[in-house]
């Protein structure tokens, strides 16, 4: 005796149901999710970079919003870009990244020149959120 399953057939939908579906989708996105946000956006920049620091969509503060964002772009670029393996490349060994022609030198320059632009705006936030400069912050 042989037990046999059914097999699932492929989806038969059209390729112009399928995109409708996906142009709903981000319809929707758009409509409650991103409309919302850039409208607390705007008007918290409009009102200066304090009411930024403070606004808040729902129960969850823009600047979270905006540093889930940046993550996400991050991961995006260490994933799925070629710039993203030639750094992970770097870290685990400068010798064989020389090798295989990658211009390593400038490549860290490009690094140490990024890690201090955003260093230098997260000390604009931290100033600007205080309201004042501390010397012996961070």
């Amino acid at each position: 005796m042989t037990l046999s399953f059914p097999t699932r057939r492929p989806t038969t939908e059209a390729p112009l149901v399928r995109w409708l579906l996906i142009g709903l989708v981000v319809v929707w996105l758009a409509l409650f999710l991103l409309l919302p946000l850039l409208s607390v956006f705007a008007e918290a920049l409009r009102m200066g970079i304090g009411a930024f620091l403070a606004a808040t969509v729902g129960p969850i503060p823009l600047v979270v919003l905006l540093a889930a964002a940046l993550y996400a772009v991050a991961w995006w670029v260490q994933e799925r870009l070629t710039l993203g393996h030639y750094v992970y490349a770097m870290a685990e060994n400068e010798e064989a990244v020389i090798e295989a022609g990658i211009p390593a030198r400038r490549l860290l320059m490009m690094l140490f020149v990024a890690t201090g632009v955003l260093s230098a705006i997260a000390g604009v936030l931290l100033a600007a959120s205080l309201s004042s400069g501390q010397p012996m912050i961070g």
